[in-house]
């Protein structure tokens, strides 16, 4: 049975790689890919998708160079309780080639806690950082949950989670016991922030055992924290509009005036959207995506004055904050190394295609 498909994960070079592809045998628990224009090892994770359907696979067989299925790899999902072919499939492989035989997949054992799926938005942060970055839960159990980012943290990590779908929030620490390049990580539950949290996980899984919808959308802020929000973007700017007719020649309150000119920018993508969201739900990608703009600009311009500052007073810095200041830029680095970027001309970063 011949499906399209896209495939993405890691190379053997560790490039990060997405591409189309074609299944050629499927079962429940499994299938053999054909298109497949990269080199991989046993045992790769890479991630595939048929329509609007996601999993996790682990590489179980390789084509053999110069032999009519080189380009061919046979898979084995992670992820049992995911059906993304949404067909009716016997167990074993279907065998359109006598020569897949020994390509069969079986299906795993079942987990003592069973995961399910649950794609709810989440907060990933480092064991010594106060912020992270947002990532996508693909399913989660009473004791860990599998996280969908393309920079996942190193195997035995301490992370900390605060997973937000819902009516649910749910603030816990873990350990990360996998970690797939540009896929995602397992993480194990270790101890949660607070005991509302326990009980909180502890009703999602209750429900979603039951087969319960459980709802990943965040409710829409009220009406009156909306109007504040606008507010404050009004103020920032009627500051602004004062600052700039005082002319100040002091550093520091020409610098107070280019970060809160940045601050006013991201407040006012919140505002932007909140306005939209009035009417209904609107889909966040835009106000997203000119949020994260604005937060890069204002890092970039706070990471610049500060380290001119240093140079320039010769003066000691709480050793506490900057220990946090160290990590949290060194996690930075680590996310933009991440990235194929590029410097133009004028030094501004574009990603390649």
């Amino acid at each position: 049975m011949v499906l399209p498909l896209r495939v993405w994960g890691m190379d053997t070079e560790q490039k990060m790689f997405s591409l189309l592809a074609h299944t050629l045998d499927i079962s429940r628990g499994g299938a053999r890919l054909g298109g497949i224009r990269v080199q991989l090892n046993l045992g790769d994770v890479i991630g595939v998708q048929y329509r609007a359907s996601k999993a996790r696979f682990k590489v179980t067989w390789l084509g053999r160079i110069g032999k009519p299925d080189h380009d061919q790899i046979g898979i084995e999902q992670l992820e049992p309780v995911k059906d993304i072919w949404g067909l009716d499939l016997p167990r074993e492989v279907v065998e359109d080639d006598p020569n897949a035989r020994d390509k069969r997949v079986r299906p795993k054992e079942a987990r003592s806690h069973p995961r399910y799926a649950w794609n709810a938005g989440v907060e990933v942060a480092g064991e010594l950082s106060d912020t992270g970055y947002w990532a996508t839960l693909n399913d989660i159990s009473l004791t860990g949950c599998y996280v969908h980012t393309a920079s996942p943290a190193a195997v035995g990590s301490t992370v900390k989670l605060t997973i937000k779908g819902g009516e649910y929030v749910i603030r816990v620490w873990g350990e990360a016991r996998t970690s797939d390049p540009a896929l995602g990580m397992g993480v194990r539950f270790t101890e949660f922030v607070n005991t509302s949290d326990h009980d909180h996980l502890r009703s999602l899984v209750s429900r979603l055992s039951r087969g319960e919808k459980v709802s990943t959308t965040q409710a829409r802020p009220s009406a009156a924290v909306a109007a504040e929000i606008r507010k404050l973007e009004k103020s920032m700017t009627t500051v602004l509009q004062m600052i700039a007719l005082s002319k100040p020649d002091v550093h520091e309150l020409e610098s107070f005036q280019e970060t809160l000119a940045l601050m006013a920018g991201i407040t006012r993508a919140i505002a932007a959207w909140m306005q939209q969201s009035e009417g209904g739900p609107q889909d966040p990608f835009a106000a997203v995506q000119q949020l994260n703009t604005e937060r890069m600009r204002l890092a970039g311009h706070l990471c610049k004055h500060l380290r001119a500052d240093m140079q320039a007073m010769k003066m000691n810095f709480p050793a506490e904050e900057s220990a946090r200041l160290l990590k949290t830029v060194e996690d930075l680095f680590a996310q933009l190394t991440g990235l194929d970027l590029v410097l133009g001309d004028e030094g501004h970063g574009q990603r390649t295609a």
